[in-house]
């Protein structure tokens, strides 16, 4: 267990920048499941990528997708199976249920071929950013993606599939202040 796990509150120093006490190393912040040479391997976006639930941040040389024409919630994605090399979706799975994202990301899961990267980012759940939009639903820490993997509790929410095909690429916490605790994430369909 980190120091980020064991402390519900981080401290603040007198300049309000956060001290997690106890944090000996880089390693200590992050979760990664691949490690090459001594270090984390953020796996750079390629092939055919798909921008989901992108509000008014296109980006360039992306396909986008978002509500009206997709409701993560409940609907498939209007593609087929094995489409896409890349998904990004960057502040959006907190604002579903629980129901919604096993929804998204079983949709996710099934349009990536074996190999391909899901990248998403969210308010961290100690950060004042995850508390201060009412319309947050689900709240995320560095555990959350192995409790929704490894849960029987989400198989039932599952459409066809019984089990998951992500493994965790890149997971870690970071940010400028309090405020504004990410929880960047890159999840391998294997």
């Amino acid at each position: 267990m980190t120091a980020i796990e064991r402390s519900s509150i981080p401290a603040k120093d007198e300049d309000r920048s956060i001290n997690f006490d106890g944090l000996s190393s880089f390693f200590d912040a992050v979760d990664i499941g691949q490690i090459r040479d001594g270090r984390a391997n953020w796996i750079e976006p390629f092939g055919q990528k798909l921008h989901l639930c992108y509000g008014n941040k296109k980006i360039s040389g992306w396909e986008h997708l978002d509500y009206p024409q997709w409701n993560a919630e409940a609907e498939e994605l209007p593609y087929p199976d094995e489409y896409f090399d890349s998904v990004l979706i960057m502040h959006s799975l907190d604002h579903m249920t629980a129901g919604g994202v096993v929804n998204a990301l079983y949709e996710i899961q099934r349009v990536l071929r074996p190999g391909g990267v899901f990248t998403n980012l969210v308010p961290h759940h100690m950060s004042t950013l995850a508390y201060e939009c009412l319309e947050h639903h689900t709240r995320w820490g560095l555990k959350t993606w192995r409790n929704i993997f490894d849960s029987p509790t989400y198989v039932p929410l599952l459409k066809q599939e019984k089990e998951w095909k992500f493994e965790i690429g890149f997971n870690m916490i970071f940010g400028l202040e309090e405020r504004n605790l990410v929880m960047a994430t890159q999840l391998v369909k294997v």
